[in-house]
């Protein structure tokens, strides 16, 4: 007898309206699980977020998947996310 292992897998498209293309973040298991969720209830807020130890890949044509490791961090800190920050209310004005 076959065990068949099943995974979650959600896709995440992050947006810029500036570009005519989406770059797309595939994320598995507890990822696309729990945290996937946890994104809905963010995004009408325009919340920066993080990803961590994401992967390239060429599958659909460029796109980033998550790893063992990777991480979703709302509000996550640095110069990086500031700017991001600083950007978007920039283009809001």
């Amino acid at each position: 007898m076959k065990t068949i292992n099943q995974a979650n897998v959600r896709e995440i498209h992050i947006t810029d309206p500036s570009y005519d293309r989406s770059l797309m973040v595939s994320v598995w298991n507890e990822l696309a699980r729990n945290d996937s969720e946890l994104i809905k209830t963010w995004s009408p807020s325009n919340v920066v977020i993080g990803f961590t130890a994401l992967r390239s890949t060429t599958i659909k044509g460029f796109s980033m998947a998550s790893t063992m490791s990777s991480e979703i961090i709302k509000h996550p800190q640095g110069t990086k996310a500031e700017t991001l920050r600083t950007w978007y209310v920039i283009l809001s004005i």
